[in-house]
């Protein structure tokens, strides 16, 4: 999957409901996949990925690591890099559940 295509994806999730996105106070988050009941916890700085997928769900990931990178003062090819493991691991891991559930 393209790292456009993945990153659509989860925020499509997210703006549909499929993901609900709980933001805590200390700057983490916790998703919910309401597909499998599962529970993700998510670091400062996964959370603002979440953040900005579900305020702007067209966003690509270059604007996405332009913002990363002034936010967490680290360089763009830092920030996209860490953006598309994210991404890729969270619809990976979300996918694979869904499926494990499906056929039960």
């Amino acid at each position: 999957m393209t790292r456009a295509l993945a990153s659509r994806k989860l925020a499509a999730w997210l703006v549909d409901g499929t993901l609900d996105a709980t933001h805590l106070p200390d700057g983490t988050a916790v998703i919910l996949d309401a597909r499998s009941n599962r529970v993700i916890t998510l670091s400062d700085t996964a959370a603002f990925i979440i953040a900005r997928l579900q305020s702007e769900p067209g966003l690509e990931v270059h604007a996405l690591s332009e913002q990363m990178a002034a936010s967490f003062k680290v360089d763009r090819e830092t920030a996209a890099r860490h953006i598309s493991e994210l991404v890729d691991g969270l619809v990976q891991a979300l996918d694979a559940a869904d499926s494990n559930t499906s056929g039960t």
